[in-house]
């Protein structure tokens, strides 16, 4: 998948660092289409309060948390249980 991650990685950038995902369809083509924009939302908003690299793994695992809870939400609760 590919998307305008904006903001989101900004901080990455200006680090020398990129984020990149692959959405390959192992969870549904449902999936693939609604990950490229929900995807970086979460992540901005796990990765916004974060102080150090400390606090990075637990910020984007509730990323990852937010994203399958909107999938949920969006009723893909049968594709997101195999993600």
């Amino acid at each position: 998948c590919s998307a305008d991650w904006g903001a989101s990685t900004a901080s990455f950038a200006s680090a020398g660092a990129g984020l990149f995902a692959v959405c390959d369809g192992h969870g549904g083509a449902d999936i693939s289409e609604a990950l490229p924009s929900l995807l970086p939302k979460t992540l901005a908003e796990a990765l916004g309060p974060v102080a150090d690299a400390s606090e990075l793994k637990e910020a984007v695992e509730a990323a990852f948390v937010a994203a399958d809870e909107e999938l949920r939400l969006r009723g893909l609760e049968q594709v997101a249980e195999r993600c």
